[in-house]
């Protein structure tokens, strides 16, 4: 699902990139790989191109790359949107979404302050702090050692979501700061200045 605000910029999809000959995902790719191809398709119509540029591509890791997708993409009357991509001796696993559009009243109507992040589950100690699967300083046994909880995921455009709170005191310091939810959902928490 994409939920976005509306006159927004910034709708993002990911794409996860596989390597054919070893099957491994694709580390590392930039958006200057020779050959590679990405376009968007609205159920029921054509392929457009994406124009891959610095501002719309970005390695996330473990062969995943967020993407940017224009506004054009996201047609009211379309319920859903793929993401493909072709790139010699690789096979890209392409993102389909449900297209909605939710308004969320801020004034102007340009969507300024109003904050999405992200949830997921992270692995967390004893003493209650998150362990990053990619730190190199983290022995399997610590790890094995962790529970998994539903965090808010950091984005450092959103301080309240620095250090992975869990989601109840994501939306205490967001009220604590006089914002109010709009829409939460199990991978999304949408608020906004009251």
């Amino acid at each position: 699902m994409s939920i976005r605000a509306t006159g927004s910029t910034g709708n993002k999809a990911t794409i996860r990139i596989v390597d054919l000959a070893t099957s491994l995902p694709a580390a590392g790719l930039t958006l200057n790989t020779s050959g590679i191809s990405l376009s968007y398709k609205p159920e029921g119509g054509t392929a457009v191109p994406i124009v891959l540029n610095a501002f719309n591509w970005r390695d996330i890791g473990d062969g995943s790359y967020e993407i940017n997708i224009p506004d054009a993409a996201y047609a009211v009357d379309r319920p859903r949107l793929t993401i493909e991509g072709s790139l010699s001796g690789y096979f890209i696993v392409s993102d389909i979404q449900q297209v909605t559009s939710l308004l969320i009243p801020i004034g102007g109507g340009d969507g300024m302050g109003v904050h999405v992040v992200r949830t997921g589950f992270v692995n967390v100690d004893a003493m209650g702090n998150v362990l990053r699967k990619d730190d190199p300083n983290i022995s399997i046994k610590q790890q094995l050692s962790t529970e998994s909880q539903h965090r808010v995921l950091e984005d450092p455009s959103i301080p309240n979501s620095v250090g992975y709170p869990t989601i109840k005191r994501y939306l205490e310091l967001e009220a604590a700061d006089l914002y109010a939810l709009r829409h939460i959902d199990q991978t999304t928490i949408i608020t906004y200045p009251v």
